[in-house]
């Protein structure tokens, strides 16, 4: 990714910089470092436009949260080196050595790099980030296991295999262990300004600080981390308690 004349080049060019959320296909570019991206043939010039999956490295063209879910891989060279991945089990970045060439896309050059990459995937119960097995022990049944990559309870056929512990009878009883009760998932959204030219002073809630900061919405569009008063955010976001309808009675007021 270069960034010139407040352009983006390479196969980022479609990223804005004005986000907190980057696009998902220029995720992975973003953060190799550069002897990584000549290792896997990455065009180094800034007439390198094609979709990142076009270069064929393992993990390109998956959602985010999808990259930071994939299994730490040291690679196939003997050059290591120190990288950061992130642990889906105890859902941290954590430092790995990476061998210079080969494995995944869930691989980063510093853990704050790391940490930028995956922070949006929520906290949730331990038995809740483990993934699904799906070996055959017994007589097959079809439960629920809570997906880290959707944040939603998924129907699955089980095998019967006693070790499975991401599972449950039905969607609710997965939903109400695993799922945050803490705050409405809009939440979660990044800040969108919207789509139109007026200049107001709103409020959204930034997951990075846990805090609610103003910040300026041009009148339409944009998503529903949106607060016209500051103490309307912070009930909702920061306590973890609302009224939904009452607080839009109040802002339409």
């Amino acid at each position: 990714m270069f960034i010139a004349n407040n352009r983006l080049f390479g196969c980022c060019y479609k990223l804005s910089r004005d986000t907190e959320q980057p696009q998902v296909l220029c995720l992975e570019l973003a953060y190799f470092p550069s002897d990584t991206k000549a290792l896997w043939g990455i065009p180094d010039s800034r007439e390198a436009v094609q979709p990142c999956r076009q270069w064929g490295i393992p993990g390109l063209g998956r959602s985010r949260a999808e990259i930071c879910l994939l299994p730490p891989e040291p690679g196939l060279c003997q050059d290591p080196v120190t990288r950061y991945y992130y642990d889906r089990y105890t859902q941290t970045c954590r430092a790995f050595r990476f061998g210079g060439c080969g494995g995944n896309a869930n691989q980063f050059a510093t853990w704050e790099a790391c940490d930028e990459a995956c922070w949006m995937i929520r906290e949730v119960p331990k038995i809740c980030r483990f993934e699904v097995s799906k070996n055959k022990c017994g007589k097959s049944s079809a439960e629920y296991f809570f997906d880290l990559k959707t944040m939603r309870c998924e129907k699955f056929t089980t095998g019967g295999c006693p070790y499975n512990m991401n599972r449950f009878p039905d969607e609710a009883s997965c939903m109400n262990f695993c799922a945050s009760k803490k705050m409405p998932s809009f939440c979660y959204s990044p800040r969108d300004g919207g789509s139109c030219f007026a200049n107001e002073t709103r409020y959204y809630f930034n997951m990075r600080r846990k805090a609610c900061e103003d910040f300026n919405y041009t009148g339409c569009g944009g998503n529903d981390n949106n607060f016209s008063y500051l103490k309307d955010c912070q009930r909702v976001c920061e306590k973890g308690t609302y009224d939904f309808e009452k607080i839009v009675d109040s802002q339409k007021g």
